[in-house]
């Protein structure tokens, strides 16, 4: 088998640069010790970050039963992101096994969204070269990674939960038009009012946050993965951490969105604290 150069493969962007290139005695060093600075208020927040999505899933408890059907999404979104801090934490803070490491990058964008992570494990037994270095615990190509079938899926999941995250914004909104039109004219119409504008607002947000989060992460796997593209090494870690800061920020900001949002989450919150 052709030796290939090692890969260093960033588990919040999937970035991958050649390590030999990050070790050059260039300008890198001094970007190195903004990297190491950044790395430690990151681990800080993914601890916070961790706890909130915690709190956000223990709470499910207490819900009150029934529940609407449009809170699994975001509750999968709570799940999925709390899985990807504890593994953007464990790459950050241990050395794991080469193979070990390139599993979690792998898993990290398909668990922005539960569902598409299944169509995912299935490629990567059956479609490529890698499934089987990883059943014999090589992992010594990295290159799979630009392979336009991964790709294709990489942006199905993104697609998938964007679409359906579109949707549910749309559908809110329509539903305030008509309660609107319905509610004109009656008492407490400027509290009303506040409670609609309240509601477009996290809805928006929830929508708006996803692209700030996530979008920097496809700009940035694009721009490593075409080889079209000369982006240096320094470049490639500025970017790596610039997309991770924004990841890390989105997951430790959501459950407050699905809580302002959601009275149902809200209330399970309060009861829990009370219960506790």
């Amino acid at each position: 088998m052709e030796q290939s150069t090692p890969k260093y493969v960033g588990t919040a962007t999937g970035i991958i640069t050649s390590v030999t290139e990050l070790n050059k005695p260039t300008n890198v060093s001094l970007i190195q010790q903004i990297a190491n600075v950044v790395d430690w208020v990151h681990l800080g927040m993914l601890a916070i970050g961790i706890s909130f999505n915690v709190l956000i899933c223990l709470s499910y408890f207490w819900w009150k039963r029934p529940i609407r059907p449009a809170l699994y999404f975001p509750f999968s979104f709570v799940v999925a992101e709390g899985i990807m801090l504890v593994f953007c934490l464990l790459d950050m803070n241990w050395n794991l096994h080469r193979c070990a490491g390139l599993i979690i990058s792998c898993s990290s964008p398909g668990l922005t969204w539960v569902g598409p992570i299944s169509a995912m494990f299935l490629y990567f037994g059956f479609g490529t070269i890698a499934g089987g270095e990883i059943l014999h615990w090589e992992c010594t190509n990295y290159y799979f990674r630009n392979d336009i079938n991964w790709k294709i899926i990489t942006v199905a999941v993104f697609s998938i939960s964007f679409v359906v995250l579109a949707l549910m914004n749309w559908q809110t909104c329509h539903l305030l038009r008509k309660l609107q039109q319905s509610f004109n004219g009656q008492k407490n119409a400027s509290q009303f009012q506040w409670n609609l504008k309240y509601l477009k607002r996290t809805s928006h947000g929830i929508i708006a946050w996803y692209l700030i989060g996530w979008g920097p992460f496809c700009l940035a796997y694009v721009i490593s993965g075409v080889d079209g593209f000369n982006v240096t090494s320094e470049a490639t870690l500025v970017i790596l951490l610039v997309a991770r800061s924004l990841l890390i920020l989105r997951a430790l900001t959501s459950p407050f969105l699905y809580a302002l949002k959601f009275r149902v989450i809200r209330r399970a919150l309060l009861d829990m604290s009370f219960g506790c």
